[in-house]
């Protein structure tokens, strides 16, 4: 008797007052495992239009699963076979495989029927934003590159080059030099952009072309930062092309170049 206006509104596809039927429902059965299967389907219609319901419809299901089926008067097997399934489901769809976040809700809806106050469970763009921002903050120069290279690389990139990169002031970049032309006093660079523990093969993204050549020999493989002006840019290979102060190069070990050993000067026999 509890559940038939919310189960009629249903029929009806009135989520909100499905939503209000089963909310009363269960806060007068708060034991009752289909009370909380039922607001879930309602919450989880809402949720096409109201972005905020997602979390305490997968709360409410939470709570379906987790209730003890005795208190709850529902057949054990539907809930380990059907409401724990969805529940698992439709948690990853939304947040992501997450075990331990899901075994902690779990035990959280078998405390109360209700989700407390403030309660959220963060969606899979919510957490991938998250993670960007903080990675903006922690390699400011590699994501500022990144975005670049995103534009580039995408469908009307040489259009962007174009219009908005060839000639612009790029701020400092933080590359590793893969390879120096010529080896000693090198005039152009080719450098890599690799991401964080990438542990992939650096491939060279950039080549940077000196005003002056450099005092010595770079050291390959290490990092360092650079301002420049893009000059030039292929797709395929990708590679941008900057012009280079070497006075604004930072952080590159340079060592001597070797110097050759002097010819001996042949002598005349004597007759």
């Amino acid at each position: 008797m509890a559940l038939a206006p919310g189960a009629q509104a249903m029929q009806k596809n009135e989520c909100a007052a499905a939503q209000t039927a089963f909310t009363r429902a269960l806060g007068d059965n708060p034991d009752s495992a289909l009370a909380a299967w039922h607001l879930g389907t309602a919450e989880l219609c809402l949720y096409k239009t109201v972005p905020d319901k997602a979390s305490p419809a997968i709360y409410s299901f939470a709570r379906a699963a987790a209730v003890d089926p005795v208190k709850g008067m529902v057949d054990p097997k539907w809930q380990q076979g059907t409401v724990g399934p969805y529940l698992q489901k439709v948690y990853e769809q939304y947040h992501g495989k997450d075990g331990e976040g899901l075994r902690q809700l779990r035990e959280l809806a078998a405390r109360t029927p209700f989700p407390p106050a403030g309660f959220k469970i963060q969606s899979m763009t919510e957490i991938a934003e998250e993670k960007q921002v903080k990675f903006e903050k922690t390699n400011p120069q590699l994501a500022l590159w990144m975005k670049i290279k995103g534009a580039l690389a995408d469908t009307d990139g040489e259009q962007y080059f174009v219009s908005s990169v060839q000639g612009a002031g790029v701020p400092q970049l933080r590359g590793v030099l893969v390879e120096a032309r010529p080896g000693c006093h090198p005039k152009e660079l080719l450098v890599a952009m690799p991401l964080p523990d990438a542990g992939q093969p650096l491939q060279p993204e950039i080549t940077l072309k000196l005003d002056k050549p450099l005092t010595g020999k770079p050291d390959v493989n290490a990092e360092f930062q650079w301002e420049g002006v893009p000059s030039a840019f292929t797709k395929s290979p990708f590679m941008l092309t900057m012009n280079t102060d070497a006075a604004k190069i930072e952080g590159l070990k340079m060592e001597p170049c070797a110097v050759a050993p002097a010819k001996r000067a042949v002598g005349k026999k004597k007759s």
